[in-house]
This record gives structure tokens, C-alpha cells and sequence, in this order.
């Protein structure tokens, strides 16, 4: 799931330098998304494992 959520969120920010939108592209927010998907994946395992 980390390295899930670290490779979407890194492709956003690198989307985000290529293409200039005007937002500034930064290294906190990967880390902060990939610790939030991290946090969001613990919390609802107990719904995975109940569907699985």
C-alpha cells in the first residue's frame, strides 16, 4: 500500500512541475499522502479481512 500510495502521489507532484499549473510541486506532500493512504489502509483492514 506504501509504495502504492508513494507512486501515485509522486506522479501527481511530478505532473504538477511538468505541466506548470501553478501549484509548487513538493517532497512533504508524497510523504504526507503516502503516510495518510498508510493510516486510511490500517484503519479499514478490518473491513478488508470481513470481505474477503
Amino acid at each position: 500500500m506504501a509504495v502504492l500510495a508513494a507512486g501515485v502521489s509522486t506522479t501527481v507532484e511530478a505532473l504538477q512541475y511538468v505541466l506548470d499549473l501553478g501549484r509548487v510541486a513538493s517532497v512533504d506532500d508524497v510523504l504526507v499522502n503516502t503516510v495518510g493512504a498508510v493510516l486510511a489502509a490500517l484503519c479499514s483492514r478490518r473491513w478488508w479481512l470481513y470481505y474477503r
